[in-house]
């Protein structure tokens, strides 16, 4: 035989080969999905891929699988003989994927007769964490003229598992002035607004306590609590009120300077600054008034100031005025 042909004729026989093997190893590709529940033990069987796939390996010589990519080497491995695929060590699906809805592990194993197998392992969630707060307290100021309807965002708790099992709902203590809506997240997390039910009056009650409660959606759920403290800002809406709203006092003529004649006192329920009183005449006072009697603004004690003279006067009327030092504040 002429050797340029033979070599032409091996030539076109390798050439025939490498498509044949191209096409046999594109056609022969084998998908196989199984699924594993988290923290299983290690060593735990999730399937026989070569039974699975129609291989068989009686008296196999030699490794019949050979790995070509495992997405999560340190968590699952195929015997190369067997085709057994075990757990490596427990897997902790949260850790692994977050809160993901599908949390998968790919392998892609080659045959020695040159098929490929595609497996893809799904972790199954189990409810083994509860919702947690970032802090154990939650404090709210909410001002008293906080009217009913308003919504306050209250921070949410976290529950690492996924799905079902992640954070479903928040609960309050049952209470007539306070409630909560429970919103959704684009991502599908979920947190609680509290809701204004009634109107606040900080005057009757400036502290309240709560617990708030968040579940899951296991059965029965696990829980995680916070402790919410709501205290109420005051408003400047009160003002100040004498103990009577007219006094009669007696005063001795020539009495002293600065002999008391009367310690006025007006109360205001508002707290800080809304509370806190200064006194004075009213515009309306008589200078000869002014001369003889002194008002101190900070105490509402009235003194002796000048030269008092029955003959020049028995009676005085003084008015008084008590005012606050909020804002808007009312005489």
């Amino acid at each position: 035989m002429n050797p340029e042909i033979n070599r032409y004729c091996s030539g076109m026989g390798l050439m025939l080969l490498i498509v044949l093997l191209f096409w046999a190893r594109a056609a022969a590709v084998i998908n196989l999905k199984y699924s594993v529940v988290e923290e299983e033990r290690a060593g735990t069987v999730i399937g026989n891929i070569a039974k699975d796939a129609g291989f068989s390996t009686w008296e196999q010589p030699v490794p019949l699988f050979r790995v070509l990519s495992n997405s999560a080497p340190h968590l699952l491995e195929i015997n190369p003989v067997s085709g057994l695929l075990v757990t490596k060590q427990k897997i902790d699906r949260d850790l692994l994927c977050g809160q993901n809805s599908k949390c998968v592990i790919s392998l892609e194993e080659m045959v020695n007769s040159m098929e490929i197998c595609v497996v893809k392992v799904e972790i199954l969630d189990i409810n083994d964490n509860s919702p947690s707060f970032p802090t154990e307290q939650i404090d709210l100021e909410i001002s008293e003229t906080a009217s009913p309807g308003t919504r306050i965002p209250l921070e949410s708790a976290y529950d690492p598992d996924s799905g079902d099992f992640g954070v479903q709902t928040y609960q309050i203590t049952p209470n007539e002035l306070f409630g909560l809506e429970i919103k959704s997240r684009g991502d599908g997390s979920r947190f609680a607004e509290l809701v204004v039910e009634k109107a606040l009056d900080r005057e009757v009650q400036s502290h309240y306590s709560y617990m708030i409660t968040a579940l899951d959606g296991g059965k029965p759920p696990n829980l995680g609590t916070a402790q919410l403290n709501v205290k109420v800002i005051d408003s400047n809406d009160n003002y100040p009120v004498f103990e009577q709203t007219t006094y009669t006092v007696n005063v001795l003529e020539n009495a002293p300077v600065n002999s008391l004649v009367i310690d006025l006192n007006a109360s205001d329920p508002d707290e800080g600054t809304n509370g806190e009183i200064v006194y004075s005449f009213n515009s309306y006072v008589p200078d000869k008034t002014r001369q003889l009697f002194k008002l101190e603004p900070r105490t509402g004690a009235i003194t002796v100031k000048g030269n008092i003279d029955y003959e020049d006067g028995s009676i005085y009327e003084i008015d008084v005025q008590a005012k606050d030092l909020g804002p808007n504040s009312i005489p």
